[in-house]
């Protein structure tokens, strides 16, 4: 009796060992670098519903009136507080019932003022918002309160990404050819402190320069308080670490990777770009609740592919609809729009926009009322909130909470 108990003793002790060795190595496995096999993936076609990744869907209609107004090209940030939204030369403060809280910014070209928002840097800890200008390369710092706290202006051009008062990260666009570095990590004075370096320079003699236009605030994202990001040829996705610039993941492209022979940027290389661009594909990614969403589209359509992997699968998912096409997470939840998601509003959370004429729309086609949920009653709400927008209201915002 004393052998058996000891037999179930040592098997308790090994197994709750190795359940604290596993949740180390979960907590491990944050930090090690991995690789997505993007062609793998494309291969591993799945209808995945939403029901199966979320534990909660939320819609926020936006408050729409003549102070608050949203054009085209947005870029969202979230707080626990607030939805700050850049519109072009200013930022709108919305809370989470969408109320229009308040306007920061001013459009112009004076010391103080916003010609066009290349990109905003939210930090959270010192309730800041700063705003990168176009045209004028400055630094607009603000408070979460629109309180004008000071202007940094440029010395390179760029995009930066302010990390807090004194780490900015520099990405440079390497439209010329002879970059050093494709990002730099610096303090307020300019020293640098890390760098990524570019290893693909070229001569151009023509003194043209061109770029393919994008959406900045895709190249950036933040997961566990640390900042990701990459570039749009390079496909490792980078990570701050302290003070260092460190590897997180690749996205290997394969065959859809667009050789640097091809590049747009290098006048020698245009006209080729354009003959086989539709072979190429360019992939953003972000993450939350450790789950990894890769957007992707060929340099020549807008067809958008959505990879999704847990953090610790081997392989991901391409998400296609019942009939093989590329789709986002299917609707089951309340028969809403499919959900593609944009970008993380926290740690555990992601989202997309949508716009109430695509609402509107959605619930007046045929067979919508007859389409089974999970749950009828947030149907109902779906339904009664729909109906009380205009066509031509401000976007809803679709949040999605993680399992």
């Amino acid at each position: 009796m004393k052998n058996i108990l000891l037999i179930i003793l040592t098997f308790i002790l090994v197994q709750c060992h190795r359940n604290e060795t596993n949740k180390q190595d979960a907590t491990v496995d944050q930090d090690k670098f991995f690789v997505i096999n993007y062609e793998k993936s494309l291969q591993n076609k799945k209808t995945i519903n939403l029901s199966e990744i979320a534990s909660e869907v939320k819609y926020i209609p936006l408050q729409t009136d003549t102070n608050c107004l949203l054009g085209r090209m947005l870029e969202y940030h979230f707080t626990d507080e607030y939805i700050f939204i850049g519109n072009r030369d200013h930022v709108l403060v919305f809370d989470y019932n969408g109320r229009f809280v308040r306007k920061i910014g001013a459009p112009g070209k004076g010391p103080n003022e916003i010609d066009m928002i290349q990109l905003i840097s939210v930090d959270n800890l010192n309730k800041t918002i700063v705003i990168q200008t176009l045209a004028s390369q400055k630094l607009l710092f603000f408070s979460f309160d629109g309180t004008f706290l000071e202007s940094v202006p440029l010395t390179t051009w760029g995009i930066e990404y302010v990390l807090d008062k004194d780490k900015f990260l520099e990405y440079n666009l390497c439209i010329m050819g002879n970059e050093e570095y494709v990002f730099r990590l610096t303090n307020r004075k300019g020293d640098t402190i890390s760098t990524v370096r570019n290893h693909f320079k070229w001569e151009n003699k023509t003194g043209i320069v061109g770029m393919l236009a994008g959406d900045n605030s895709e190249s950036f994202y933040r997961h566990n308080d640390c900042l990701y990001f990459k570039s749009m040829y390079n496909d490792t996705v980078y990570k701050v670490s302290e003070n260092e610039l460190k590897p997180a993941y690749f996205i290997d492209l394969g065959q859809y990777k667009l050789p640097d022979d091809s590049r747009f940027e290098n006048p020698a290389s245009r006209d080729k770009f354009q003959q086989v661009r539709g072979n190429y594909f360019i992939a953003g990614s972000m993450e939350a609740g450790n789950q990894l969403f890769m957007t992707s589209t060929s340099y020549d359509d807008k067809i958008r592919r959505i990879i999704h992997q847990k953090r610790n699968d081997p392989e991901g998912v391409f998400l296609v609809n019942e009939f093989g096409e590329p789709s986002g997470f299917v609707n089951d939840w309340d028969g809403g729009p499919e959900f593609w998601p944009k970008a993380n509003a926290n740690d555990k959370k992601v989202f997309m926009t949508v716009s109430p004429a695509d609402l509107k729309g959605l619930i007046e086609k045929e067979g919508f009322t007859d389409i089974n949920t999970l749950y009828p009653e947030k149907k109902k709400e779906l339904i009664d909130m729909i109906k009380n927008l205009n066509e031509d209201d401000n976007e809803v915002i679709m949040i999605v909470t993680l399992k």
